[in-house]
């Protein structure tokens, strides 16, 4: 009896060093280097300890490979001889320890700790950093052995070692753990935020509405197009037919002054328009119109709709930015008018504010500051009027009979200063 159970002690001693061993594999593989910096740097001595684990990775994964196989074996080991015990010596023993065994092992040695430990790489690394560190003393002189074996390999099959890759959040917690909140520390974190996001914007993020488009009928005359141009100071506008929201082309300001035999009406210099729906990528757009030579394309939404136009400029604006005192976010202006009050285009993306701003403001099925007070008020409100929204005053700037333009926000006490990310 005492053999038995003694077996059988050994076999879940087995399987926990088993089990132990795969969710360090994981944990240091799955590590956040970058945030366990931030935690040590705060103080943390089991962040420190867990980045010496991590400076060691190839050390340390040839304990775990030690430290499985041993456990393995011994948990198989120990498990034969106690089905043996029961059934006999014979292929039946052998045969239901190996299914038994191999179950058991990648189900709770293998899946369950991986699994778990992946969800929790930093606090299970910053836990166990000790132990991992004796364990590879332990374990040296075989360990040793096995990185020889591993680097010979390597250099025969002329493969270096790879280097942890770099993942985009962590590139996100670099710029953001970079000091610089003036001058030009400031504007490179900005330009550095927008390169990250970059592939991820879509068009209708950094799309200029239609009700802001400076647009003219396809009807008109040169004449009236030169007063447009005059009067908005773009050299590109898009042409519209009866009704703004068509849009069927595009007029360069350019091609009437270098037109040899200049016409009264505007038809003959107008460009067919490059059409793109509004949920494409700024990355692959850009593309797009180089390869094309384009320099505006409208936008459509799923209905088949004009909703706005895209400049090649505004792409490029969203890496570069506008670098002035009033900075932009997703390519709407806020400005600091007063502590914790802030005047802000209505069009501003609540996400963006939110995260500009450090704020809590809903979302719902709009996406920027205009839409969510449309939601609020249930109408187009008036310039002057007044609302709270989670804790912000917000105060209508200016308004008109189809929307708003701008709004003034006052934050509560320990909110409003600029996050850097």
């Amino acid at each position: 009896m005492e053999t038995l159970v003694l077996h059988l002690a050994l076999v879940v001693l087995g399987l926990a060093g088993s089990a132990y061993f795969s969710a360090v594999e994981i944990s240091i593989i799955s590590a956040n280097r970058l945030k366990l910096r931030q935690q040590s740097k705060r103080g943390s001595a089991g962040a420190g300890l867990a980045l010496d684990v991590l400076r060691e990775q190839e050390q340390v994964l040839a304990t775990t490979l030690v430290g499985l196989n041993v456990s393995n074996l011994a948990a198989a080991a120990f498990a034969t001889s106690l089905i043996e015990g029961w059934l006999g010596v014979g292929w039946k023993a052998t045969l239901l320890s190996s299914l038994g065994m191999t179950l058991v092992i990648l189900v709770f040695a293998e899946l369950v700790p991986k699994v778990w430990a992946k969800l929790h790489a930093e606090r299970f690394v910053i836990m166990t950093a000790r132990p991992i560190l004796a364990t590879e003393q332990i374990f040296l002189p075989v360990t040793a052995v096995v990185r020889f074996y591993l680097r010979f390999l390597l250099r025969f099959l002329r493969r270096a070692p790879q280097r942890p890759l770099v993942t985009r959040e962590e590139l996100k917690l670099l710029v953001r753990d970079v000091k610089g909140d003036t001058g030009h520390g400031r504007k490179e974190k900005m330009m550095l935020r927008s390169l990250l996001g970059f592939s991820e914007t879509t068009v209708r993020e950094v799309m200029v509405p239609m009700p802001e488009v400076s647009s003219i009928d396809r009807a008109s005359s040169v004449g009236m197009l030169r007063a447009l141009a005059k009067r908005s100071g773009f050299t590109r506008i898009p042409v519209y037919e009866r009704r703004t929201d068509k849009i069927v082309g595009v007029v360069n300001v350019y091609d009437l002054l270098f037109d040899p035999e200049p016409k009264d009406l505007l038809a003959p210099y107008v460009r067919p328009a490059k059409y793109v729906p509004e949920t494409k990528r700024i990355d692959r757009l850009m593309v797009e119109m180089q390869r094309e030579h384009q320099s505006m394309a409208v936008v459509v939404s799923e209905f088949g709709s004009c909703v706005g136009i895209v400049a090649l400029e505004d792409i490029l604006e969203e890496i570069v930015g506008e670098m002035a005192e009033e900075h932009e976010v997703g390519g709407r202006k806020i400005r600091e008018v007063a502590p914790r009050t802030y005047v802000v285009d209505a069009l501003t993306d609540i996400d963006d504010l939110n995260d500009e701003l450090g704020l809590d403001l809903p979302k719902g099925r709009f996406d920027t500051m205009a839409g969510l007070l449309l939601k609020h008020y249930g109408r187009i409100p008036r310039t002057g009027e007044f609302c709270e929204i989670a804790g912000v005053q917000i105060e209508i700037v200016d308004a008109y009979e189809l929307g708003v333009r701008s709004v003034k926000l006052v934050l509560p006490d320990g909110v409003g200063t600029p996050r850097d990310l």
